[in-house]
């Protein structure tokens, strides 16, 4: 299943862009909607404690929930680390 199949079965609101990019430290998952974002960096190290699957499911999930949680004005960043 390729990132856009994944996102759309997360079930994102309507009208809400999610990318990911590499970032400094890790995978950087953004959420947009007018003009609002929020951001989830994934580290190696949580991917490799976690597996590459459930990191991604559980940084999705994560993600859709700060969206329906409501987007401020600014962006919101959480990391997601391994132990």
């Amino acid at each position: 299943m390729n990132f856009s199949e994944l996102v759309e079965r997360e079930g994102f609101p309507a009208g809400v862009k999610v990318t990911v990019t590499p970032g400094e430290g890790g995978q950087v998952f953004r959420a947009e909607q007018g003009g609002h974002s929020a951001e989830i960096l994934l580290t190696p190290e949580a991917e490799a404690m976690y597996g590459p699957g459930p990191s991604l499911a559980l940084t999705l999930s994560r993600l859709r929930q700060m969206v329906e949680a409501g987007l401020s004005g600014s962006a919101e960043r959480e990391v997601f680390v391994g132990d």
